[in-house]
């Protein structure tokens, strides 16, 4: 059906009524030689096309790698063809189609086309369908050329670094990829540690753009960035911004395409020097349901940000503002806890944040326990139970002392289960009255304890 449709499309161009311009080029098609070339500024060009049998073409000179726009405007339910010059593919066609199948003279429907195109040559043929009758359309193309200041070729492999497109910080950079070109390098350096910022702006799909530390030979060393990109066109370009920071030295920035995609991206490197990263970090109040951390004053700065995990993997909670400490309330007793702090400074009404410190791990303070009943079931001997404390315990210890201030401790037990909630005391002396407490613990950097239970006195028989 294909061959059938082509065979039929060179027909209308050999026979049809085209207007000629005496072009001739042996190293066109033959076709070509007999088409209009068509301005690209969007000069709005009238045809009609009578029959099958009487299409229109023309033809489009590109000069360089760019976006083309074709807008047609039917006035019957035709259809368009574009077509590569050299070896005539077809790179597009559009059929009776129900968003223009009702054009009419008094019902125009007007489309707009786009291309990522090649320098080169291409056709536009405009025909009517088989035993169907024609109509007149209005042809306009306009050409945006990418204006690519990458140095091709670029897209180099494992072995060599040879190729990278060198970019100095400012330089504003356009890229563009077409089929068969996945991948192109840049390289640039910095002369100190600075914080690395830039709009990525693309028109076509992307995989990912990474940053990634150049090495003695040429070698890809650490990797500081590694940003997923996504969909993007000319007509829905996409921003993503990227923002790092560096130690000074050489960095390769690499940009990968989505196979076979074509258009163009551009972004421009900016530094600055990076936010000071706060010192002096540390949690200086430990309470059951609250922990509260403070830092140093940091110099040149607007103010911090400090985030305090759930007890899990997430950062639940965050305090923003400028003071030099920060309390986290409602917390869980005995639980663990992760914090992080960072400065920010404001620009044009928006905060612009530096690195995060490095995270501080604690452990709010666990429950404290309570006795439930003591007693000396046997000669010499002091039982007590107490109630299982809230919160995370992983257990127990208790404590026998003569005197009430517990300046004379007889004996010490930990029990190390949360599950156990009673312990017999042996080897007592008889007719002595002994006093006892409990109190519960966690395991944090060793046994992290709550407060001690309220002290109990009993008399062993």
């Amino acid at each position: 059906m294909k061959k059938i449709i082509s065979l039929m499309l060179a027909i209308t161009v050999l026979f049809g009524t085209i207007t000629c311009v005496g072009f001739q080029s042996s190293a066109l098609n033959p076709s070509a030689q007999y088409c209009d070339p068509i301005a690209l500024d969007g000069t709005v060009v009238n045809g009609t096309v009578e029959s099958f049998m009487n299409g229109c073409a023309y033809r489009t000179d590109i000069p360089e790698e760019g976006y083309l726009e074709i807008y047609v405007t039917y006035y019957a339910p035709l259809r368009m063809v574009f077509e590569d010059v050299w070896c005539e593919d077809v790179i597009d066609s559009y059929y009776y189609s129900s968003e223009w199948k009702a054009a009419s003279a008094d019902n125009p429907v007007t489309v707009r086309y786009t291309y990522s195109a090649e320098p080169g040559a291409q056709i536009i043929r405009m025909s009517t369908f088989y035993n169907k009758p024609g109509g007149d359309f209005s042809l306009s193309v306009i050409f945006t050329p990418y204006c690519v200041t990458e140095i091709e070729d670029n897209n180099i492999d494992e072995s060599s670094r040879a190729k990278a497109c060198p970019v100095k910080i400012g330089q504003a950079m356009v890229g563009s990829f077409i089929p068969g070109d996945v991948f192109d390098y840049y390289e640039f350096s910095v002369t100190e540690n600075v914080r690395l910022t830039t709009n990525f702006t693309y028109c076509l799909p992307l995989n990912y753009v990474r940053i990634m530390k150049k090495n003695n030979g040429g070698a890809q060393g650490k990797v500081y960035l590694h940003k997923a990109l996504g969909k993007a066109s000319f007509e829905k370009p996409a921003v993503q911004t990227v923002s790092l920071d560096l130690p000074k030295g050489s960095y390769y920035l690499q940009v990968a395409a989505v196979n076979e995609a074509r258009g163009k991206y551009s972004f421009t490197l900016n530094a600055e020097k990076p936010l000071p990263v706060p010192t002096g970090f540390k949690v200086i109040t430990r309470k059951t349901d609250r922990q509260t951390v403070s830092w140093n004053v940091t110099k040149g700065v607007s103010g911090y940000q400090v985030q305090c995990s759930d007890g899990g993997t997430a950062w639940k909670y965050t305090k923003t503002g400028t003071k030099t400490s920060a309390s986290f309330t409602g917390l869980t007793a005995g639980g663990r806890y992760k914090f992080r702090l960072r400065t920010y400074v404001v620009v044009d009404g928006k905060k612009k944040f530096g690195n995060w410190t490095k995270t501080l791990s604690s452990c709010a303070k666990p429950a404290t326990a309570k006795i439930k009943a003591i007693s000396t079931p046997k000669k010499g001997q002091i039982k007590t139970t107490w109630l299982k404390a809230g919160g995370v315990v992983s257990g127990y210890q208790i404590q026998f002392s003569k005197d009430k201030a517990f300046k004379q401790i007889v004996a010490t037990k930990t029990i190390k289960t949360d599950k156990t909630l009673s312990y017999t005391g042996l080897n007592l002396t008889s007719r002595r009255t002994y006093y006892v407490r409990v109190r519960a613990y966690t395991v944090f950097n060793g046994n992290f304890y709550g407060a001690w239970s309220a002290a109990k006195a009993v008399k062993v028989r």
